[in-house]
């Protein structure tokens, strides 16, 4: 049945699959091909929110960063299936 059961994930490869997305976004945000939102002046970066069953990534509205979120997305759903 490969990597799911239906169509619903995994739980554990929920968590695999959030952390490696998590780390792929700060890294993205690190080398300036994403840019995160800041709340307030001394609050942290926000690149992204993880949910139970929704996720919200920050990212300005230029076609360079639509294209890398897209590609970054579409590495990991090529190893999803």
């Amino acid at each position: 049945r490969g990597l799911r059961q239906g169509n619903i994930l995994s739980p554990y490869l929920f968590i695999l699959w959030a952390k490696s997305v998590s780390v792929a976004l700060f890294l993205s945000v690190e080398r300036k091909s994403l840019h995160a939102i800041k709340i307030c002046p001394k609050a942290p970066i926000i690149s992204h929110l993880f949910f139970v069953d929704d996720n919200i990534i920050f990212a300005r509205a230029t076609m360079e960063e639509v294209v890398h979120l897209t590609s970054l997305l579409h590495s990991y759903e090529i190893v999803l299936g």
